[in-house]
């Protein structure tokens, strides 16, 4: 195997491990916690832009024409809608507190996006860049809608209006995705 191969199937764990490693460096070993301190803050105001670059990468390898949403993407966005629905419901007529936090957690399981870096990941596994790329940008659309909507039923004290909560997400996926994808259909 030469090193082209190696890194082409071993960057990804690579990335996971070194990026945890460097992580527990700069927040657990107190010489090092001023540096990370310092230089987190750019990293995370970084983490957009590197996320838009690899996504516009991996999109450059999509054909426009195998962009099509298929039934299977609809199917599944109903299915969050409805299951985050109904654990609205059985959040608000529970009085139990650790049953009540259990739900809360499965609701935010349910009701968070897919990830905009799953389209990278599913190339990796030789997955369709395409069909999945379709699915998270609808899946994102979906949670712009559904967080501002069912959010504030969960946590009272939300003092958000729904306007400026759909905003806030659709700017940020805009960005991310669609900007990433349109920027490669040249």
């Amino acid at each position: 195997m030469n090193i082209i191969d190696f890194l082409k199937k071993w960057t990804l764990p690579s990335g996971l491990v070194i990026g945890a490693t460097v992580y527990l460096l700069f927040s657990r070993i107190a010489p090092l916690q001023p540096i990370g301190d310092a230089v987190g803050p750019f990293l995370v105001k970084l983490l957009p832009v590197l996320i838009f670059v690899m996504l516009y990468i991996t999109f450059c390898k999509i054909q426009t024409g195998d962009l099509r949403p298929r039934a299977w993407h609809f199917i599944l966005q109903a299915i969050r809608i409805l299951l985050s629905g109904l654990l609205v419901l059985a959040i608000l007529h529970t009085t139990d507190p650790m049953i009540k936090l259990v739900l809360e957690g499965a609701f935010v399981c349910v009701i968070c996006p897919t990830a905009a870096a799953a389209p990278v990941i599913t190339e990796r596994l030789g997955g369709s860049i395409a069909s999945l790329t379709i699915y998270t940008i609808l899946a994102n659309v979906v949670t712009s809608i559904i967080i501002p909507l069912f959010f504030p039923m969960v946590e009272k004290s939300t003092e958000i209006t729904f306007l400026t909560a759909f905003n806030m997400i659709l700017r940020r996926i805009t960005f991310v995705l669609i900007i990433s994808l349109l920027g490669h259909a040249h």
